[in-house]
């Protein structure tokens, strides 16, 4: 009986602590440098080349990838029943990463998100430059 009573109230305890898990902040990545310094010279991607690298990184997490024009993707990531939205503004220096849209995210007018917002966009910052360092090679 007593396993039966430790049972249920820690199957509760987790329960809610899952329930109270916190949001986070919508946090917009911007100016992440696309210039690769290598040895002495200093390489200046294309827009082109930077443009692909945006692509192909959306592609490798999931994202699907847009061309609005104007030099900005726009990208769409659905895990299970959540929606991402994001547009990524580049030139041939830097890139932006900024929040448009979500579906089942908890965002609120204040700027409060689900936690797993800015683990997706960290996330596809980093491959963003892995690609572009992968182009530089």
């Amino acid at each position: 009986m007593r396993k039966a009573v430790l049972l249920v109230f820690f199957s509760c305890l987790m329960v809610t602590g899952f329930a109270c898990r916190p949001v986070n902040y919508v946090v917009n990545t911007s100016n992440y440098s696309t210039t690769v310094t290598r040895d002495i010279s200093l390489y200046e991607a294309t827009t082109k080349e930077v443009r692909s690298a945006i692509t192909k990184a959306c592609v490798s997490l999931t994202w699907k990838p847009k061309d609005k024009g104007s030099d900005t993707i726009r990208a769409v990531i659905q895990v299970r029943h959540h929606t991402v939205i994001v547009d990524i503004a580049y030139t041939t220096k830097s890139y932006s990463i900024k929040y448009v849209s979500s579906i089942n995210m908890d965002a609120t007018p204040e700027g409060k998100i689900h936690p797993n917002y800015n683990n997706w966009v960290v996330r596809l910052a980093d491959t963003i430059d892995r690609e572009l360092t992968l182009q530089n090679l």
